[in-house]
């Protein structure tokens, strides 16, 4: 993917495959401009046939015609083949564009979006635009040239009947367009209820377990049931406006029928018609009404492609990286805070928040603004109450946020490039892949037995029947809570990288363990380790503590803290 290219303009994708589209509009222009000349063909061997000319002659207008139509489908072949091509690759190039730009968006947006929003935008609106997109650039032949191309013929056959027949073209030209404002509101209606849907079957799956063993399944069940009677009303609401309107339309064309009918029979008895002609205006006219009814279904297309492109718009835009990877680091580095904070709230200003009024007008939480100093081959421990911002603080100090004050890595800010960073986060977080992959992520600059026994996890990986190919299952039955707990910290030790924040790393690990845990974490020299916990024998471990209280802090050694429990350190 060219990140250079604008993917949030349709014409971007034009260019980008600008020698499929001139093919596909040769093959699309051929297919239409000889569709117009069938009807032609087969009126001369209609008036050939009446006219009782030999068999040779006729013979040869009939292969002509079989020629002709032959090779017009050829075309259409082509012209259907090339289309789904742009279409992938249109499709494809959004997928990708949406990646790039979700993967350089601030992590506090996934934390106040709708993740069924996400979904829906990234995949159904995708996949609509991208249709769309396609459909609109084929109609443009499909309809558009080839109804032009039919009224010129018959233009040609005659005038007076065709000016007379065309006023019900427009009519139904102009029926269609009316029902443009309804089809998008019904459109865009459907497509926000179908956001709100996927979240609902995304809390049903999660709490499935819960809702059962409390007994309330069947309340959650109802709700949802009545949730999809609701989008399929919507859903029939949007689709009947966009595709089933098509044979009002046709019978709006169709009363042009019966001035033919009249006005060429009457002049084909008169004999100032040919039957050959009046056949093929006849067959013309037809094909007119088929396709001037058509026009109300790309109406109904473009809206919608119109209702998905606003919504995926957002998405396609290119975001530069937060900040750049630091590989290289000096052998003697430490990290230094001056009034550093950081607050959520600030970064919900730039996003699109989906949180209600309420919530909105709660007061937000921000660190105090800290001031420490944490060297080489430290572990620091992080302690304190329930929401004082222990979380916040290691996600904070992981560099991906815009903090305030000043964090400084060897003297250069984590504004501008960031250490490569171990986290093993509270929520445990477990692919559906093999062990080995959960540990390393494809990273190769690391030692897979190291980061387990270290971890304290590898002599139970090895009683596993594929050892470090063993897969885990999607409903992690195959580990326990510990096993999860030690296999994310086994994530975070890998490669053993300058800063590793660990979330509560020993919840559900026993004491031994721990302990153990603990003593090979002190074999890290090369790293600086923040780990939030509240166990004192583990405090006590640490070579510096960092105590959160409600707008104050604490810095210091355990003894330290513990000889000054009593005084804060205001802000």
């Amino acid at each position: 993917m060219n990140t250079n290219l604008p993917y949030d303009k349709i014409q971007t994708y034009f260019k980008e495959n600008k020698r499929l589209v001139v093919v596909l509009a040769v093959t699309d222009f051929l297919f239409n401009a000889l569709m117009c000349l069938i009807p032609v063909v087969q009126g001369m061997a209609v008036n050939a046939f009446s006219a009782g000319k030999p068999f040779r002659e006729l013979a040869l207008l009939v292969l002509s015609f079989a020629g002709l139509v032959l090779f017009v489908q050829i075309n259409r072949y082509a012209k259907r083949y090339l289309g789904r091509s742009f279409g992938s690759r249109i499709a494809l190039s959004m997928r990708r564009a949406s990646y790039d730009n979700l993967v350089h968006t601030e992590m506090s947006y996934f934390q106040h979006i709708s993740k069924g929003d996400i979904l829906n935008k990234i995949l159904s609106d995708i996949a609509d635009a991208s249709d769309g997109i396609t459909k609109m650039t084929t109609e443009c032949f499909d309809t558009i040239v080839l109804l032009a191309g039919y009224v010129i013929t018959m233009f040609f056959m005659d005038i007076q009947i065709t000016c007379i027949v065309m006023i019900f073209v427009l009519l139904s030209i102009l029926s269609s367009k009316a029902f443009k404002k309804l089809i998008y509101g019904y459109t865009k209606d459907y497509k926000e209820y179908l956001s709100c849907t996927k979240d609902l079957t995304l809390t049903c799956l999660t709490n499935e377990l819960n809702y059962r063993s409390l007994g309330v399944n069947g309340v959650f069940r109802a709700k949802y049931e009545q949730s999809q009677d609701i989008l399929e009303k919507k859903a029939l609401k949007s689709m009947v406006l966009q595709s089933c309107l098509e044979p009002i339309y046709s019978i709006v064309t169709w009363l042009g029928l019966f001035f033919i009918i009249f006005l060429g029979g009457r002049r084909v008895l008169r004999g100032t018609l040919s039957i050959g002609v009046f056949s093929a205006f006849l067959s013309t006219y037809l094909l007119v009404a088929q396709k001037a009814s058509r026009i109300g279904r790309v109406y109904g297309w473009y809206q919608n492609l119109k209702v998905s492109w606003v919504r995926c718009r957002p998405y396609l835009t290119h975001k530069e990286p937060i900040c750049s990877v630091l590989k290289d680091l000096p052998s003697d580095y430490c990290l230094e805070a001056e009034k550093f904070t950081f607050s959520f709230a600030d970064l919900e200003k730039n996003t699109i928040s989906t949180t209600s009024k309420k919530q909105s007008e709660e007061p937000a939480f921000r660190l105090p603004p800290l001031r420490f100093q944490a060297k080489k081959g430290q572990i620091i421990g992080v302690c304190g109450m329930v929401h004082t911002g222990k979380s916040t603080f290691l996600a904070a100090l992981s560099g991906l946020y815009p903090y305030q004050g000043s964090l400084r890595l060897n003297g250069r800010e984590l504004h501008d490039k960031r250490p490569l960073t171990g986290y093993c986060s509270a929520e445990n977080l477990v692919f559906e892949d093999t062990l080995s992959y959960n540990v390393t992520m494809g990273r190769e600059s690391g030692d897979l037995r190291q980061a387990l026994e270290d971890a304290g996890f590898y002599e139970e990986v090895q009683e596993f029947p594929n050892r470090e190919q063993q897969v885990l299952s999607h409903s992690l039955v195959n580990l326990s809570g510990g096993q999860q707990k030690r296999l994310m910290l086994a994530r975070a030790l890998y490669g053993r990288p300058p800063l590793i924040l660990l979330d509560d790393p020993f919840q559900s690990i026993d004491r031994r363990q721990v302990e153990q845990i603990m003593q090979r974490l002190k074999t890290y020299q090369d790293s600086i380790i923040f780990a939030v916990t509240n166990q004192e024998f583990l405090l006590e471990q640490m070579d510096q503590v960092l105590e959160l209280r409600d707008g104050s802090y604490t810095f210091g050694t355990y003894e330290e803290i513990r000889a000054n429990s009593g005084r804060e350190v205001r802000t």
